[in-house]
């Protein structure tokens, strides 16, 4: 829950973002007022046939939705973290992406989305051998 002014202080839904806008406006939020984490099943929404989350079904518009939410945020003046942790969520969070992405295939053998995706991402080599290696811990 926020106050009605955050919401247009911080300029509202980003409509070209889709079905992930309000993910957005939460980072934006949190990346400039302290907010709490809520634990999973400890909420419940009502979803019906024109809400905009229907859109989730599709994984991969999902992925890249994730990704140019976390490059957006990440890569804002506002973020609130030192810049050396701010590299540290990066790179974890190319390499959460990186290993989604070769779940998929293997799961899938859809080569043409992994290519689109590793693409979109513009990821290369190194990126999916780092992604093997455990995540950094912000200390």
């Amino acid at each position: 829950m926020f106050k009605k002014d955050v919401f247009f202080e911080i300029g509202g839904f980003d409509e070209n973002i889709g079905i992930l806008a309000d993910t957005l406006l939460m980072f934006k939020i949190a990346s400039k007022y302290p907010v709490v984490g809520v634990r999973n099943n400890l909420f419940y929404w009502r979803r019906h046939d024109d809400q905009v989350t229907i859109g989730q079904a599709d994984w991969f518009e999902m992925i890249k939705q994730r990704f140019e939410i976390n490059r957006i945020v990440l890569s804002s003046d506002d973020f609130p973290l030192p810049k050396k942790e701010q590299k540290i969520i990066l790179r974890n969070v190319k390499n959460i992406l990186t290993r989604r992405i070769l779940t998929r295939l293997i799961r899938t053998k859809n080569f043409h989305e992994f290519y689109k995706l590793v693409k979109f991402c513009k990821l290369r080599p190194t990126d999916f051998i780092l992604a093997i290696i455990k995540n950094k811990k912000l200390r």
